[in-house]
């Protein structure tokens, strides 16, 4: 993780907690102001975090004058990593809790080296661990069954609904309940699935069409021609938009009338698409791109290169957040307004945060609060701080977890279990 640079606030003591199943509360030390010493200034805190397993538990530091930083010394069976070197004046590391360790008081004595024009600098801090329920943010509320196959999940705050690749069908689900209503015939390879609270959107990547559903009654109100091997869709309410993941191109589909507006060309395999009422982000996977849309002209504005390949993408209109490098992956956050509108922020690299696996993160949301991410490899949805792009913990959902939906108080996360899940995972959001 990248982080931004903060107010500075001097502290005089190095403190950091961690509640039982529970989250760090970050680390800090005291500003210099001798240059070019290294040192410490800026805290971030957490606090009401639930782990329900093993868990990784992250804390920002930030320096001045400082070139290189590592964690020398952490107590086992604490295991620690970093993000990135702190040549940019931050530094950014992770604490890896097993499971037992949040049955009882301790406290584990953990130490950072810090390396830069001023010489080197030995900055240590307590980790302290405490007992405790924590808050329910990411708590597993229960697991459902919905159809064979299960693919694309999107929930409007009433229904979730639930594409089921292997039969072609919808499930829906009671939003407060988790409760079965009815499962819905749309296409061959029902994949990504869209929900406007009036319309559903379902793409049939088999059958190179979209299938519209009227959310009241469940049935389909149309079946409509796309491109080939429809992957996501997304609505703003006036525009449905679908990337074609073969055919290198998006499609605009007026909300009203089902009529297709235009055919966009994008990059090679776009997979992810995301509109904010403003624009369109579209994840190209093969190319390492992500492409942004004016949704009033319908034109491509704007190539934004990655570092590797997008998977998912999702935008709340003021930042957009996609998953990219596959099984040794992270996500990566891009500007949505302003003067640095498709700009790569800040970043979030699974692989140091000490998974029994490295990362694969596929499937990502924001509800506004969090950033809600499927990480394939290790059976969980990380959750990261929307506010500063830290990662707050881990939950373990279903077998191969694919794409995940949030309406601000649930979560829900579809197990795909290399195509032969028939789960869904409810989380709490709040």
């Amino acid at each position: 993780m990248r982080g931004r640079r903060q107010g500075r606030r001097v502290v005089s003591s190095v403190v950091a907690t961690v509640v039982a199943a529970g989250v760090l509360v970050g680390a800090a030390g005291t500003a210099s102001a001798k240059v070019p010493k290294p040192a410490f200034f800026g805290v971030f805190n957490y606090s009401n975090f639930v782990v329900h397993a093993e868990q990784a538990a992250e804390f920002h530091l930030q320096m001045i004058n400082a070139t290189t930083c590592t964690i020398t010394s952490v107590p086992a069976p604490i295991t620690g990593g970093k993000s990135a070197d702190c040549s940019g004046g931050h530094f950014d590391a992770y604490l890896y809790f097993p499971k037992d360790r949040a049955t009882k008081d301790a406290k584990y004595k953990v130490a950072v080296t810090l390396v830069g024009p001023g010489g080197t600098k030995v900055k240590k801090f307590t980790v302290k661990v405490v007992p405790g329920a924590g808050g329910a943010t990411g708590q597993v509320i229960q697991t459902v069954t919905a159809g064979d196959g299960v693919n694309g999940v999107s929930s409007d705050g009433q229904d979730v609904w639930v594409t089921n690749f292997n039969d072609g069908t919808v499930t829906q689900l009671d939003a407060t309940s988790g409760a079965y209503v009815r499962t819905i015939s749309a296409g061959a390879g029902a994949d990504g699935v869209a929900s406007d609270g009036v319309h559903v959107w379902v793409t049939n990547y088999n059958a190179n069409t979209v299938t519209e559903i009227d959310c009241a009654t469940g049935t389909v109100v149309r079946t409509i021609a796309v491109g080939s091997h429809p992957y996501g869709v997304s609505s703003d309410s006036t525009h449905v938009w679908v990337a074609n993941s073969s055919a290198g191109t998006v499609t605009e589909i007026n909300a009203a009338t089902g009529a297709v507006v235009a055919t966009i060309a994008v990059g090679a395999s776009p997979y992810g698409v995301s509109a904010d009422g403003t624009n369109v982000w579209v994840a190209n996977h093969d190319d390492y791109t992500v492409s942004r849309i004016s949704a009033s002209s319908g034109a491509v504005v704007q190539t934004v290169s990655l570092s590797c390949d997008p998977y998912g993408i999702s935008s709340d209109g003021g930042q957009v957040f996609t998953s990219v490098c596959g099984p040794m992956g992270g996500v990566d956050l891009l500007s949505a307004t302003g003067s640095s509108i498709g700009t790569v922020i800040d970043a979030v690299d699974f692989t140091v945060l000490g998974f029994p696996q490295p990362g694969y993160p596929y499937g990502v949301c924001s509800d506004g609060t969090h950033i809600w991410v499927t990480d394939r490899a290790n059976a969980q949805v990380v959750i990261i701080d929307r506010t500063n792009g830290l990662v707050t913990g881990t939950v373990p959902v279903g077998p191969d977890p694919l794409s995940v939906s949030s309406d601000g108080t649930h979560v829900w996360v579809t197990n795909w279990d290399n195509g032969g899940g028939t789960t869904v995972t409810e989380l709490s959001a709040v």
